[in-house]
């Protein structure tokens, strides 16, 4: 992934394959892996702070 990471933001005459392989990859590498319901709502409330901390509206759905 490092080794991507360096590439993906090289100055090319093509940079968008290279950053689009390295942004996936590090969106597959956050993603969350189901431990039950109590978890999940800890997760929620992570992404709820997150959001405020960024100045976003939180909505309940």
């Amino acid at each position: 992934m490092e080794r991507r990471g360096q590439e993906a933001f090289k100055v090319t005459p093509t940079p968008q394959e290279a950053t689009g392989q390295y942004l996936l990859m590090a969106y597959l590498i956050k993603t969350k892996i189901w431990h039950g319901a109590a978890e999940f709502d800890k997760g929620l409330d992570q992404l709820e702070r997150y959001l405020e901390s960024e100045g976003q509206t939180v909505f309940d759905v």
